[in-house]
């Protein structure tokens, strides 16, 4: 990537499209490097992604879940009357 020279807007526009161009490129090259790899061994790129996955979902459930224990002295009174707040 170059920087113009002036504010030319059909430079920076021919720029512009130039970087997008390069970047698509080697977006496609990375796309097939991971369609290669999949197909060399599915099944590790499938446990990989798997594994990666729980992970996510595990700290992300973590932080929506919140755990408040009530301490109760009778189980047969109701638990708003009967816990410490």
């Amino acid at each position: 990537m170059r920087r113009p020279g002036t504010l030319d807007p059909y430079e920076l526009s021919y720029q512009l499209v130039y970087d997008i161009n390069i970047i698509s490129t080697q977006i496609f090259a990375l796309w097939y490097k991971l369609i290669e790899i999949i197909t060399i061994n599915p099944k590790f790129v499938c446990e990989f992604l798997r594994v990666v996955h729980e992970e996510k979902m595990r700290e992300y459930w973590g932080e929506l879940i919140y755990r408040t224990v009530f301490e109760t002295k009778d189980f047969t009174v109701p638990s708003s009357v009967n816990h410490n707040v």
